[in-house]
C-alpha cells in the first residue's frame, strides 16, 4: 500500500559482512564431524553470508524479519534491526546488501506487456543473482487510478504476466524461486481475484499456476469501488478486473486490528490449501501501520501492534495448513513497512538515518530473540536398480526451521539400522548448509550389493558444531523397505 514505492536507492554502499570466518584445524575439523564429504544441494536460495563454523554472534540476522525499503541504504543501519533480508520494489543488477543479508527483486508489472524492464534486462539481473526469490508483480490487484504506482491488472493479464515472465527468469537462473500473489489484503474478494487468475492460467496453459513461494500483504484497509461510493472508497478500494462494488467495509480504526489480522494470515493458508499449494511457503512482504499518528496511532500503539503481529507470525503453526520444512507455521518470512518513508506511519528510521521510536522498538524485539537452528529429514526415499547385484539409490531433503539467514553447516547420514543401536552406515555422510526460515536440501546416497529382503533404513542429521539445536528429537527418521529381486 506504498505511494512512494518507485522511489530510486543509492547503490553505491559496499558489500560488508558482519561475521568472519574462523578456520578451524584441519584435523579438529575432521574429527568433530567426522561424517564430511562434498556439500549437497540447498533449496537455491541465495547465500551471501559466510557459513560459520565459529559461534555464531547473538546480533546474527534473522531471515524471518525483512523491511520494505525505500530510502538510502548508506544512511539507514538495517543490521542494527537484525533484519535477514529487504526488497526495494525493483530488481537491480547490483544491489546493496548491508551486512551481507538477502536482496529480493520485484518484477513490477504495470502495463504488461509494456513493463519497464527488457527479457533481456531482467534475464542479466537474474543470471547476476543466482537462486534469488523474485516478486511477481506489486499489489496486482490494487486500481490505484490516481497516483498509478501498483500493477493494476485485471487477474487474466497478471496470470499471461505470470506465466511469461516466470519462464523468461527461469530461463536466466534454473535456481530462482518465484513468489506469487502479492495483493494488498487476503480478503474475500481479493481471494476471489486470486482464484480468476488460477482459473484463467489453467484454461489458457492447461496446467496449474507453478508457485515456489505465495506472497500477500496484510494491511487492514476499507476495500469500496471508487465508481460505486466514491466519498468512502479510501483505503484499497476493489481488485481490478472484477465487477466488485465493496468488500470489507472497515473504520480507519481497525487499521491495527490484530484479530483481523490474523484472520486473514488463516484465511490465506486454508485458500492455498483447498487449491492444491498446501504447506508451499508463504512471505507477508509488506504490512505494517499507515494511518497517521494525528489520526489516533501514536508510536505507542504502533508499537505494541508490531509486537503483536511478530508474536503472532514466529509462533502460529498448524500441521494441516503449514509449510512441513518449517515446523508447520503459517508464514516463513515477515517484512515491515517501512525503513523511511515517513509520509506513513511506521517508519523505522528519519531520512538522515536516526531511529524512530519503531525503529527502537523493532530493534529490541529482535535483539532478544535467540539464535534457533533445527535441522530435520522431514522423508526417506529409494529406489533400486535393475539387474544384479541390486544397488540401492537412498534420498532424504533435510530442512531447517530455525531463524537464522547465516547457512549453518552440518552432515546427514544413511543407515542399514537403527545408528543408536550399531546400524551399518550406508555410502558417505553429506556436508549441507542450510539456512532457517524452512530451508532444504536433497541428500543421496547409493548403497550396492543388496540382498533382496526387508530393511529398516534411517536418515541422521548431525548436531551443528557451532550452535545448540533447538528440538534434537527430531534428527533421525526411520523407513522400512523391501528390496525386491
Amino acid at each position: 500500500m506504498n505511494e512512494r514505492k518507485t522511489m530510486p536507492l543509492a547503490m553505491f554502499l559496499s558489500l560488508g559482512l558482519i561475521f568472519v570466518m574462523a578456520l578451524l584445524q584441519a584435523n579438529k575439523l575432521a574429527g568433530a564431524a567426522a561424517e564430511t564429504s562434498q556439500p549437497a544441494g540447498s533449496n537455491g536460495h541465495a547465500l551471501f553470508l559466510p557459513v560459520v563454523l565459529q559461534p555464531i554472534p547473538n546480533n546474527t540476522p534473522l531471515c524471518r524479519f525483512g523491511v520494505n525499503a525505500i530510502g538510502n541504504l548508506n544512511v539507514v543501519d538495517l543490521p542494527g534491526l537484525r533484519v535477514g533480508w529487504y526488497l526495494n520494489y525493483s530488481a537491480q543488477m547490483n544491489p546493496v546488501r548491508p551486512g551481507g543479508i538477502e536482496y529480493m527483486p520485484v518484477l513490477g508489472l504495470r502495463n504488461y506487456p509494456f513493463i519497464s524492464m527488457s527479457d533481456s534486462q531482467i534475464q542479466a539481473v537474474a543470471a547476476a543473482n543466482p537462486g534469488s526469490e523474485w516478486l511477481m508483480g506489486n499489489e496486482p490487484d490494487r486500481p490505484d487510478r490516481f497516483i498509478n504506482l501498483q500493477d493494476n491488472l485485471p487477474p487474466h493479464l497478471y496470470a499471461e504476466a505470470y506465466h511469461y515472465y516466470y519462464h523468461v527468469i527461469k530461463a536466466a537462473d534454473p535456481t530462482a524461486k518465484i513468489i506469487a500473489g502479492n495483493i494488498v489484503q487476503p480478503t474475500e474478494i481479493r481471494l476471489q481475484y486470486l482464484d480468476a487468475v488460477l482459473n484463467h492460467y489453467q484454461a489458457e496453459y492447461n496446467a496449474p499456476m507453478p508457485v515456489d513461494i505465495w506472497g500477500f500483504h496484510n494491511f487492514i484497509l476499507n476495500e469500496v469501488n471508487c465508481d460505486y461510493d466514491p466519498i468512502n472508497c479510501w483505503g484499497a478500494e476493489t481488485p481490478t478486473g472484477m465487477n466488485i462494488m465493496y468488500g470489507e467495509i472497515l473504520d480507519i480504526d481497525d487499521n491495527d486490528n490484530i484479530a483481523l489480522f490474523t484472520e486473514r494470515v488463516r484465511r490465506f493458508r486454508q485458500w492455498l490449501a483447498a487449491r492444491g499449494y498446501q504447506g508451499v511457503p508463504v512471505y507477508l512482504s509488506e504490512y505494517g501501520i499507515l494511518m497517521p499518528a494525528d489520526f489516533g496511532f501514536p508510536p505507542s500503539r504502533v508499537n505494541q501492534f508490531m509486537s503483536q503481529t511478530f508474536h503472532y507470525l514466529l509462533n502460529e503453526r498448524d500441521e494441516n495448513l503449514g509449510d512441513p520444512n518449517d515446523d508447520f507455521r503459517l508464514v516463513q518470512r515477515l517484512s515491515w513497512y517501512s525503513d523511511v518513508d515517513v509520509e506513513f506511519n511506521g517508519a523505522l528510521f528519519l531520512t538522515n538515518g536516526t531511529r524512530t521510536p519503531m525503529g527502537n522498538h523493532f530493534a529490541a524485539y529482535t535483539a532478544a530473540i535467540a539464535n534457533e537452528v533445527d535441522f530435520y529429514p522431514t522423508a526417506i526415499t529409494y529406489a533400486a536398480t535393475a539387474g544384479s547385484p541390486l544397488s540401492v539409490a537412498l534420498q532424504t531433503e533435510v530442512a531447517n526451521s530455525g531463524n537464522l539467514m547465516l547457512p549453518v553447516q552440518t552432515t546427514v547420514s544413511f543407515y542399514n539400522g537403527d545408528p543408536a543401536a550399531g546400524g551399518a552406515l550406508v555410502g558417505q555422510p553429506q556436508t549441507i548448509q542450510l539456512s532457517g526460515c524452512g530451508d532444504t536440501a536433497t541428500v543421496t546416497a547409493v548403497w550396492p550389493n543388496v540382498s533382496p529382503g526387508v530393511y529398516d533404513i534411517y536418515a541422521r542429521v548431525a548436531t551443528p558444531l557451532n550452535i545448540s539445536e533447538t528440538n534434537s528429537a527430531n534428527n533421525v527418521i526411520m523407513r522400512r523397505i523391501t528390496v525386491a529381486p
